[in-house]
């Protein structure tokens, strides 16, 4: 099924692409609005009659980190690295398509193979999707695309979409913690509520911590060896409508977990046990600020090998947030975020985030720290950025993880705390 799924998946691209660029020869000037998709990042395409041909954006990148403490496992440079982005948008009278790949020249990486899975190699390629309506209420995409969905700031209940880990606590654009991924996403409308309906034909984990770059609390300082499923696929749903003000989804996930969650003792690796995800979030205005509240429950299967030891049980986790402009262009929000396990202690987590923009928005400084107050860890992440025009971009920022035991999920990583810089010229 799943190979006559990828195939399908396969024709239907090769088909709308030939179909595409037919019409490319003989559309004329009307074309229609691109649709972008809800949390997608707004990049400026033109205007509205600029659509009549190829649009062209992206940015040429050097970014460069150190560690704050040495590391035997690792190199002294946390990250190293010239990037070039290359974005093109073509909206056609019945198609709109889009191209984003990044070529990059890291030269922290040991791994240099080209890995599109895993992030690695010269180019990580983030859309490649073809978008249209077959009918009024209707709308896919199908390719190679990033999705996000739910309501945490930096804390993810029902989205259980890819993430790169790895970039995030390297010092990489916050924008690179959304892994893409090979999809068909169908979005219907109804009167009633919306519905959003995401096939992954081929299982696609997180770029999660496995000790190649950063450095995590294991037995052997080696790499961790990991078994990703096999032949298996994703799916995830979302329902949602307004009442009033308040937004409102269900969820519905099933798949794996997204980063190992487990261990085989015979073949000694670490596995990614089958998950169902059932959820729900709500978002509406609160006094003078935004109030937000996301519950998930996780259903892990029963290992089918005794040899299968799963680190996680089933379990509940809930957030609480609230965010509010405290002065001018001064925005504080807070988060209380909770895990909630049968068989094991709960992890209680917080989160706080200052942004403060200054010098008429050119620039920009952000605190986010997380702080669990059981396992007394947490993270630290500062940033500031200056546009210095509209073409150029300053930034400078750490990532420091603190807490006294190794144990804990933010400690772990004390060796990896980090300082970087980045200049951005975006054409």
């Amino acid at each position: 099924m799943i190979k006559q799924l990828n195939t399908l998946l396969l024709v239907a691209l090769t088909f709308t692409t030939n179909t595409v660029f037919a019409e490319a020869s003989n559309s004329e000037d009307n074309l229609s609005s691109q649709s972008n998709d809800e949390w997608e990042d707004s990049d400026d395409w033109g205007d509205e009659d600029s659509f009549s041909s190829t649009q062209i954006s992206g940015f040429l990148e050097a970014r460069s980190g150190i560690r704050l403490q040495n590391d035997n496992h690792q190199k002294k440079a946390s990250i190293n690295e010239l990037r070039l982005k290359t974005e093109l948008a073509h909206s056609f009278e019945s198609f709109d398509i889009k191209f984003n790949a990044d070529f990059v020249a890291d030269s922290v990486a040991d791994k240099q193979a080209l890995d599109l899975q895993t992030g690695h190699g010269f180019m990580d390629l983030r859309e490649l999707y073809i978008n249209f309506s077959p009918k009024d209420n209707i709308d896919l995409k199908i390719g190679r695309q990033i999705m996000t969905w739910g309501t945490g700031d930096l804390v993810f209940i029902n989205d259980l979409f890819s993430k790169d880990w790895r970039s995030f606590f390297n010092g990489r654009d916050t924008q690179y913690l959304k892994a893409p991924s090979d999809a068909i996403k169908t979005s219907l409308y109804f009167n009633v509520f919306n519905l959003d309906a995401v096939y992954i034909p081929k299982y696609n984990s997180d770029r999660f911590i496995n000790g190649e770059r950063l450095s995590y609390q294991n037995s052997t300082n080696l790499p961790m060896q990991a078994k990703l499923p096999d032949n298996d696929s994703e799916l995830s749903m979302r329902a949602y409508r307004s009442f009033g003000a308040a937004e409102t989804a269900l969820y519905y996930y099933q798949g794996h977990t997204k980063s190992p969650a487990g261990f085989n003792q015979k073949a000694n690796k670490a596995v990614f046990p089958k998950l169902k995800v059932y959820g729900a979030s709500i978002r509406k205005p609160l006094a003078k600020g935004i109030f937000n509240a996301e519950i998930g429950y996780r259903q892990l299967s029963t290992p089918q090998d005794a040899s299968i030891i799963y680190s996680k049980d089933n379990e509940w986790r809930a957030l609480l947030g609230f965010e509010q402009e405290i002065a001018k262009e001064l925005t504080a929000s807070v988060q209380y975020y909770v895990e909630v396990r049968k068989n094991q202690d709960n992890r209680h987590l917080t989160t706080l985030r200052l942004q403060k923009q200054m010098m008429q928005q050119k620039l920009q400084l952000s605190v986010f720290n997380f702080y669990s107050p059981n396992q007394k860890d947490g993270y630290l992440r500062l940033n500031a950025s200056y546009k210095y025009n509209d073409d150029l971009k300053l930034e400078i920022g750490s990532n420091a993880f603190y807490g006294n035991s190794n144990q804990g999920f933010f400690s772990q990583f004390k060796d990896n705390n980090n300082l970087y810089g980045a200049i951005k010229l975006s054409f």
